[in-house]
This record gives structure tokens, C-alpha cells and sequence, in this order.
């Protein structure tokens, strides 16, 4: 099983130009993270990973780890 959670905080810290260990803790809205900001992270997983995530799928109060069980399960998705 690939490890989403380092794949994602990779993708957030070249995206957003903030160290991997701003995401280390706390959810998206602890580290700043608003509405557009997730919309463009979204943007960015679809085109890095090939995946669409629904509106919704990526919310504030979701730490980066939650985000990446979202991730994979899209992935899976694809997938099967």
C-alpha cells in the first residue's frame, strides 16, 4: 500500500511553499488552509494523482492524514 499521507504533505509543501513539518499536525485549518486553498490542493491531486475529489471531500477541520485516507480511497476507486 503506497503511503498517501507523505505523497500528499510532498505535494502541499511544493504547492504551497511551506516546510513538510507545517503539516506534521493539526488539521488544514490550523495551518491556514481556507476554502480556496483546499479547492486548489484538490486541483492539484487531480491532476498529480489522476484523481477527482468531490466538492466536500476536503474539508478544514481534516488533518492532512484524514485527507490522505480520502486520497487513497480515490485512488482505489480508479483502481478497481
Amino acid at each position: 500500500m503506497q503511503d498517501y499521507t507523505a505523497q500528499l504533505i510532498d505535494v502541499m509543501s511544493e504547492k504551497f511553499g511551506l516546510p513538510a513539518e507545517a503539516f506534521a499536525e493539526g488539521t488544514f485549518e490550523d495551518i491556514g488552509f481556507d476554502s480556496l486553498a483546499l479547492i486548489e490542493l484538490s486541483l492539484t491531486i487531480q491532476k498529480r494523482f489522476g484523481v477527482r475529489l468531490d466538492e466536500g471531500d476536503l474539508r478544514p477541520e481534516q488533518t492532512p492524514a484524514e485527507a490522505a485516507a480520502v486520497l487513497a480511497a480515490a485512488c482505489e476507486r480508479v483502481v478497481s
